[in-house]
């Protein structure tokens, strides 16, 4: 068994990957409880998140985050990491309402249309006897919109030099 989990493991590594290299991705996020995804790119380091979640505890939550990315060139060239923060808002069992601040650190990585990410989101409540609710999670997303992150001056110096080696001259 564990040498099937090793060879699987080395697989999914030896493919080509792609960090944030997604405009829009959505899907599903599961841990201490279950819920929807969203994640949009604002800037080449920075994304939005959007989570909807039930905690198993029959509380609802909806939370925003913004999160800022770093690579983590030691594993490989297309994994990164990252940390944000946000705010969330939402109702429990008894329709008692919560909100609070909110944070994250995690780690993703896009294989073809999916990417895979695992985070540490602590919930800090404000007002409420429990005011602090550690969550982990593991989101699956499909890629709905892919980045293109090349700038139009690299595609018109690109469609110079093919002109240039397509001239023959007279």
């Amino acid at each position: 068994m564990r040498i099937l989990l090793f060879l699987s493991l080395a697989f999914c590594l030896s493919l080509p990957a792609k960090a944030q290299h997604y405009k829009t991705a959505a899907g599903l996020r599961i841990g201490n409880g279950y819920g929807l995804t969203v994640v949009q790119t604002l800037s080449r380091k920075w994304t939005g998140e959007l989570l909807l979640h039930n905690n198993f505890q029959m509380q609802n939550y909806a939370s925003v985050m913004a999160r800022r990315h770093h690579s983590l060139m030691l594993l490989t060239r297309s994994a990164n990491f990252y940390y944000g923060g946000g705010v969330h808002a939402g109702f429990g069992s008894e329709a008692a309402t919560f909100a609070g601040l909110n944070g994250v650190l995690g780690a993703e990585v896009t294989l073809f249309h999916v990417n895979m990410a695992f985070d540490f989101n602590p919930h800090f409540d404000l007002g409420q006897e429990n005011w602090f609710r550690p969550y982990f999670g593991l989101s699956a997303r499909y890629v709905i919109v892919e980045a293109n992150w090349k700038s139009r001056w690299q595609k018109q110096r690109k469609k110079r030099q093919r002109k240039r080696t397509n001239y023959k001259g007279r």
